[in-house]
């Protein structure tokens, strides 16, 4: 992702701790991403650790990863969001690992969108089946983050 980042001219926040694996600092890209709001308008913050766990087939260690996404990265950053105005967040992974297979695969990811303007759905869980439930597909990945910029406050 930091290569994808730059390729496209974006700012690289180093996240003190950040490791890319289970061990991140999961507080530290959270604070970084919280300090970051108030002066721009895109920030993506990518988290390793559930794929990791997922390569190792650690089921544990993937829902331990998630919570602490959570808890230390999507919290945080939803209250600032909020705290700023109108705002916008999603929340996705960019492809299943299923923890059975140790492998990336292919397939519908969970993703969630809340913000200004915007009312929930009926799902009720954050999960792959969810996902290939949902009435909102989008086949081509790339689509999502069209609906997420463009979609109207």
């Amino acid at each position: 992702m930091r290569g994808l980042a730059a390729l496209i001219g974006w700012e690289r926040i180093e996240a003190p701790g950040a490791t890319g694996y289970l061990d991140t600092d999961y507080g530290s890209k959270g604070r970084c991403a919280v300090e970051a709001l108030p002066t721009t308008d895109l920030i993506c913050v990518h988290i390793e650790a559930p794929d990791e766990a997922s390569h190792e087939g650690n089921t544990a260690a993937k829902i331990q990863a998630i919570e602490e996404i959570d808890r230390h990265i999507v919290a945080p950053i939803w209250r600032a969001l909020q705290d700023q105005g109108e705002y916008r967040i999603l929340i996705t992974p960019d492809h299943p690992t299923p923890v059975r297979t140790k492998t990336h695969s292919h397939g519908f990811v969970p993703f969630a969108i809340a913000g200004t303007g915007l009312t929930a759905d009926q799902a009720t869980t954050y999960d792959e089946p969810a996902a290939a439930a949902s009435p909102r597909e989008f086949s081509e990945g790339w689509k999502l983050m069209g609906y997420f910029l463009n979609f109207p406050f």
